[in-house]
């Protein structure tokens, strides 16, 4: 069952001709639909790429931080997932009284979107919202991670000056190292978050998807049609419907021999076993904004499967004609830090440092974690901006060899064995990961 990953925006601070303003959808198999953060232009490039993921699928999204090239998109979607607009504001209005056809069908319990961010969030949403006149067809809920209660030890009321159709939301402490751990739960997945580095407060939320059953081996369905007149001979008339019996979560079936179907598996006439199927963990996905350092979070990112960092500059001496001659890495990277952001090497290092992909979570023997590069300076134009043969494509290269490097020569170093897969993030090219 595959994941993928749709950036929307993939460029830092502004815009340019061939990157809009940060957010990203995660996109589960179920077809559900997590978004990470919502630049200004998401709006726009949910109708461009709509082919790929549908506005009516997200009902949860995660912001990282309130920079505005992370936020100011948000409302604007809001009002367009909710069929919100500016109208009258009283009794008159169907919206207000909860009279439209959307909102009977829907409980006043259950958010049409939820949202989850840094504390501050809350405020930027009901300002926008109250700012601009708008009227919601549906509800939200707005849930703060706050890093500590306040210094008399309280919190504030979410309920407090709630917006209309807003239900009160969480204000959610730490409960672990300084991290907010399962924030959200579904049948699905889990959703923690953690503090990183930033000029501002900002946070990485980590995704784990529920345990799956695994994919019966083409060996059993051959050993069973091997004997198969065994099985018929003891009263199983579809010896194939004996696969069910060894996936996880079997119970016993009255049709089927105690003798034929046990806790171990499915007893064949040799003496055999096919042993019984448990369950495989779901895939872990960390997705980090903008940050120096996301070491916070390290526990609770460790063993992933998929990271998402950013990498806002890079030292590319044949390649960046901004640089000056004094430029070294050395000094790339210092800069780059002082202004609360990371290089492709940084990324790197720290793919190395939480084991991404070294807990066998992916499928393909071949491909031991995915590192997606994001948040590129706006010097940087997509990869196909002139050509396959063009600078910008050189210039993608040499951003993805340099975290390649760093992150090999992390694994290496320690002894284990580098199988891994770094992508760099370009608006509205899914990364599909197996």
């Amino acid at each position: 069952m595959q994941l993928k990953l749709l950036p929307l925006g993939t460029s830092s601070a502004i815009p340019n001709s061939t990157r809009c303003q940060s957010s990203l959808a995660l996109l589960l198999p179920s077809t559900t639909t997590l978004l990470f953060d919502c630049g200004e232009s998401t709006q726009r490039q949910l109708h461009r790429f709509r082919t790929s993921i549908k506005r009516t699928r997200i009902h949860k999204i995660f912001i990282t931080h309130l920079h505005g090239d992370h936020i100011f998109g948000l409302c604007p979607l809001l009002l367009n997932i909710i069929e919100g607009n500016g109208g009258l504001v009283g009794a008159t209005d169907p919206r207000l009284a909860g009279t439209t056809e959307k909102q009977k069908k829907r409980k006043e319990t259950e958010p049409d979107v939820e949202i989850f961010g840094p504390v501050g969030i809350r405020a930027f949403v009901r300002a926008n919202l109250r700012g601009t006149y708008a009227v919601l067809d549906g509800w939200i809920r707005i849930n703060e991670l706050h890093p500590a209660p306040s210094p008399d030890g309280t919190l504030p009321d979410p309920a407090h000056d709630v917006y209309v159709r807003e239900l009160p939301g969480r204000n959610i402490l730490p409960t672990h190292d300084s991290c907010w751990t399962d924030i959200l739960t579904t049948p699905e997945y889990t959703v923690s978050a953690g503090p990183i580095v930033h000029s501002c407060p900002s946070v990485g939320y980590v995704i784990q998807l529920a345990p799956q059953k695994q994919t019966i081996p083409p060996t059993y369905k051959d050993t069973l049609l091997e004997f198969s007149d065994h099985f018929k001979s003891v009263g199983i008339k579809q010896p194939l419907s004996l696969l069910r019996d060894v996936q996880a979560g079997w119970e016993p079936r009255e049709d089927v021999p105690k003798e034929v179907v046990s806790e171990e598996g499915i007893h064949l006439p040799n003496g055999r076993v096919l042993p019984r199927l448990g369950m495989k963990r779901g895939r872990k996905i960390t997705i980090l904004g903008d940050t120096c350092d996301p070491s916070p979070l390290t526990e609770i990112a460790r063993g992933s499967d998929v990271l998402v960092h950013e990498a806002t500059n890079a030292f590319l001496p044949d390649l960046d004609t901004s640089l000056k001659a004094t430029d070294t890495y050395e000094v790339i990277e210092h800069r780059t830090i002082s202004r609360g952001h990371s290089t492709p090497e940084m990324a790197g290092r720290f793919a190395a440092r939480i084991e991404l992909g070294q807990t066998g979570g992916l499928e393909d023997d071949e491909e031991k974690g995915v590192l997606v590069l994001n948040h590129f300076s706006s010097r940087y134009e997509d990869d196909m901006a002139d050509g396959e043969d063009g600078r910008s494509m050189k210039v993608m290269t040499a951003i993805r060899e340099c975290a390649v490097k760093a992150w090999k020569e992390a694994v290496e170093k320690e002894g284990r064995e580098w199988k891994g897969r770094v992508e760099c993030a370009r608006d509205g090219v899914e990364v599909v990961v197996k």
